[in-house]
């Protein structure tokens, strides 16, 4: 096991201009220059909602069509995990992100996914009397993709359709147990992380074969949870593009820093310790505004590697939203360094 020792701290945007369609310049360009800004409201949203024990239909706060819905219970005694169902497996295929397990096949749990809304049918998203919230991805260019593929046991190339700097990537086998592996730009491809547990950052190269992403493709290495040989794969992607234009930002900091430039507001924060592996300091705890968070004072938060529910607690203000970024707000928290996944708060 190998720390991360960043070079530098990641508390800046930059300008980042790559060739598109055409050659025209992406990302932001401060001589006015570039593509038009990724409206958030067109690729995400979040809602809460109350269980009501049977049949409930969520509507999207913003009516988008979404690929992707990862939905909390925040109350619930029961079925507290972190569930991601998608279109791309089935609605009702769901995986845990707290969790090694396999794909699962709950039928009566989210039942389909439609324009504008998803429906369920018992108990597992839906406990009468109990508070739940979800978030609701969108395909999109510069934002979000899934990609299935299979494994070979030999490093292999995916193709994939951001067409953008590639900010995070998890992947899970679908048909057996195997950990997350989590690719994370801040980190590079020579370093990986688990997205069920609160570890801290490993050197490997069999994760991601020592190859960076590009805007079009990502590489994985032998490692049984990223690619057996004949084993089922799905990737989540997450594009970086901070600044005026960009809607979803993942990077880093060290300790010591006290606030970090996104170029825009976020409305949800993710962040993990890579250095810290303990309780709560070690999770990959995120939050929301819409529930309530990123404000002064405690302020609730739940974690992708736990099954707990909502906490309310100093823990829970990780950071405080600005118009630009974000404060931190216990440095001592984070360990040496952290890693950051922020998505824009829309209009």
């Amino acid at each position: 096991m190998s720390f991360l020792v960043p070079k530098k701290p990641q508390i800046l945007y930059a300008p980042m201009l790559s060739s598109f369609g055409g050659g025209s310049a992406r990302g932001f360009n401060p001589g006015g220059g570039g593509v038009e800004p990724l409206d958030v409201d067109t690729v995400f949203s979040i809602q809460t909602y109350n269980g009501n024990g049977g049949s409930q239909t969520i509507s999207l706060t913003n009516s988008i069509a979404p690929n992707l819905i990862l939905s909390k219970a925040r109350s619930a005694a029961n079925y507290q995990d972190n569930h991601l169902n998608d279109t791309t497996r089935g609605a009702t295929k769901v995986l845990i992100t707290n969790g090694t397990t396999g794909q699962m096949t709950y039928p009566n749990a989210i039942t389909s996914i439609g324009n504008g809304s998803y429906q369920m049918s018992d108990i597992t998203y839906n406990q009468s009397s109990n508070s739940y919230f979800s978030y609701a991805f969108k395909k999109n260019e510069r934002f979000f993709d899934i990609v299935t593929y299979t494994g070979t046991g030999s490093a292999q190339t995916i193709s994939h359709s951001l067409n953008q700097e590639v900010g995070m990537i998890w992947v899970k086998r679908t048909d057996a147990s195997e950990d997350w592996g989590v690719y994370h730009r801040y980190l590079g491809a020579t370093k990986r992380m688990f997205l069920n547990t609160r570890g801290s950052v490993q050197t490997s190269s069999v994760d991601w074969n020592n190859t960076s992403p590009t805007e079009t493709a990502f590489t994985v290495g032998t490692a049984n949870h990223v690619n057996a040989n004949g084993g089922s794969y799905i990737a989540y992607l997450f594009a970086h593009e901070e600044g005026p234009t960009g809607a979803i930002a993942c990077g880093g900091f060290t300790n010591g820093t006290s606030s970090v430039n996104l170029g825009f507001e976020p409305e949800m924060l993710m962040i993990k310790s890579t250095t810290d592996g303990s309780a709560y300091t070690g999770s990959w705890r995120y939050t929301d505004q819409t529930r309530g968070g990123l404000t002064a004072g405690d302020s609730p938060y739940v974690m992708l590697d736990e099954g707990d529910q909502e906490q309310t607690s100093a823990f829970g203000n990780i950071a405080e939203a600005t118009s630009t970024g974000f404060n931190i707000r216990s440095q001592g928290d984070y360990g040496t360094s952290s890693i950051y996944w922020a998505i824009k708060k829309g209009s």
